[in-house]
């Protein structure tokens, strides 16, 4: 039989979950498994009839039952579990019953299961046993938002380094899920990995549509609605919090750009201290020479008026040689220790130009 089979009728003769044949008939009446009506059935089956559990377990363990009744069975089981938050008892089911790890929806269970775990290394495991699923029954709704959910609260919880294509992942399948059938949850969790992506507005739009669909007549809506106004407050602290770290940022590149242009100023100082040095050697280096100069020529004044006063002409011409050839030769000697350029060429000259001179005049003493 088809999904339209299973009515409203059906459902209120098994809400008390004592009836068993009413339970199996529920049961056979079921569309195929890959369809996405069969898992919805089964989880409003647990919905209503809570209480039909003990029923469930004896068609499980009735191996004269077909098989699709049996895992449809056990399939419920899972799910009531898995909503009770009994993940001891959900890992006992999966353990006790892996000879159905054939079904297409076995994988499923798995990935729901390891999700509830929260222990190191089960959200990938959750994801893995999500994408063999999703490879079994193809664009199963329920299959393909147990990816991305499994995704979602991966990355929640550990944020590996590929987060960005683990995010176009989950947003791929969450998508495919919301153009089968538009589910409640299915927009909540577009709006989680839209905030991961940083596009907040469409996140709290997805979240806003999530609670306006979701049916007021469940039991659990108020817990519902609890979950979806605490994804809605993260994306609120979400956006400050990346609002706070683009401010961050800003007043990072602006301390960059402060440091870069007070390097360059210390730079400029630096090189501007250096050639005041230099300029201030050079001034010292050409007083020095002044001085010396000015030294040199006021001695050779002074010692020729000596001389020829006291001296005959052509003596006191060949002194006045002999004085000025000393004074150049010691202004070469002097010059040697300034710090100038090709001191020691220039040095050298002097010394030289002195020499012959006092050479010149003692030779003309010693001819007079």
């Amino acid at each position: 039989m088809g999904a339209n089979s299973i009515d409203e009728t059906m459902f209120e003769s098994i809400a008390t979950g004592e009836d068993p044949e009413a339970i199996r008939s529920f049961l056979e009446s079921l569309p195929p498994e890959r369809e996405h009506g069969w898992e919805l059935h089964l989880t409003k089956l647990i919905e209503t009839a809570p209480d039909c559990r003990t029923t469930l377990r004896s068609i499980l363990n009735d191996e004269a039952s077909p098989e699709s009744v049996r895992f449809g069975a056990f399939f419920a089981c899972c799910i009531y579990h898995r909503r009770q938050g009994n993940v001891t008892q959900f890992g006992m089911l999966l353990r006790e019953y892996s000879e159905f790890d054939d079904h297409p929806l076995f994988p499923h269970l798995q990935g729901l299961h390891q999700s509830q775990l929260s222990s190191p290394g089960s959200g990938q495991r959750a994801i893995e046993f999500a994408r063999e699923a999703a490879q079994r029954v193809g664009a199963h709704p329920g299959v393909r938002h147990s990816l991305a959910i499994a995704i979602v609260e991966h990355l929640e919880q550990e944020t590996p380094a590929s987060s960005q294509a683990l995010l176009e992942e989950a947003h791929e399948n969450v998508t495919t899920a919301i153009e089968r059938i538009e589910y409640p949850r299915y927009f909540d969790t577009l709006g989680r990995i839209l905030t991961h992506q940083g596009k907040y507005d469409d996140a709290r739009a997805n979240i806003h549509k999530a609670i306006d669909l979701e049916d007021e007549a469940k039991e659990d809506y108020a817990i519902r609605i609890g979950m979806y106004r605490s994804h809605e407050f993260r994306v609120i602290l979400e956006e400050h919090a990346a609002d706070i770290s683009n401010e961050q940022q800003t007043i990072r590149n602006q301390q960059r750009e402060l440091d870069e242009k007070v390097s360059g100023a210390v730079a400029q100082l630096e090189h501007a201290s250096e050639q005041s040095e230099e300029r201030m050697r050079e001034i010292q280096t050409q007083t020095l020479q002044f001085m010396a100069f000015f030294a040199t020529m006021l001695a050779v004044i002074v010692s020729s008026i000596t001389v020829t006063t006291r001296f005959p002409v052509p003596d006191a011409a060949a002194l006045i040689l002999v004085l000025t050839g000393g004074l150049l030769a010691a202004f070469g000697g002097f010059t040697i220790v300034l710090p100038i350029d090709r001191v020691r060429t220039k040095a050298a000259a002097l010394f030289g130009m002195g020499t012959l001179i006092a050479g010149a005049g003692i030779g003309v003493i010693l001819t007079l």
